[in-house]
């Protein structure tokens, strides 16, 4: 009668293979992961300013974006200018919401979401016009997290867009 399974030899080749692979992806994910952190962060705020364009654009009302630099940053959408984002009560005066329909909606982003992850804003607060969604202070807002940085764009048009030195992002 033969004998089944593996010998020692066998098993302790297997390991040694296993654990060699283990070495070489394990460094690979974690990257992997920062990176997707950042993509996050900057898809994320690419999206909140596109759509504080087009909300200006329908409501026909000028809308401001509020933010502040840092390792806790924030980025606010408001129908009035200076609006704190810091503030994750929609009821309180200064909060940055959005009126819908008879709610006040929270309309912000920050570094609570996305652990690490540093910001540098623009100096002055962003104005989407009401008739074509133009903005007069166009710039970069540049988001980054160990070795890997990205930017969003936003031009005098008020188009938006991101950019960056990581995997499925356009280099800037």
């Amino acid at each position: 009668m033969p004998v089944r399974g593996f010998s020692l030899i066998e098993l302790l080749i297997t390991l040694v293979i296993v654990s060699m692979l283990a070495v070489i992806v394990v460094p690979n994910m974690s990257d992997l992961i920062i990176q997707e952190r950042l993509r996050g962060a900057l898809i994320h705020l690419k999206q909140e300013l596109a759509f504080a364009r087009s909300e200006a654009i329908k409501r026909n009302k000028p809308l401001f974006i509020s933010s502040l630099a840092g390792d806790h940053w924030c980025v606010g959408i408001s129908l009035t200018p200076n609006c704190d984002c810091t503030l994750d009560d929609p009821e309180t005066a200064s909060a940055c919401t959005l009126p819908i329909k008879s709610d006040n909606i929270l309309r912000r982003l920050s570094s609570t979401d996305y652990s690490n992850v540093r910001m540098t804003a623009l100096k002055s607060p962003i104005i989407f016009d009401s008739v074509r969604g133009t903005t007069k202070n166009n710039g970069t807002f540049t988001l980054q997290i160990e070795h890997f940085s990205g930017n969003v764009v936003l031009s005098a048009l008020g188009r938006v867009r991101a950019c960056g030195n990581i995997h499925g992002l356009t280099d800037c």
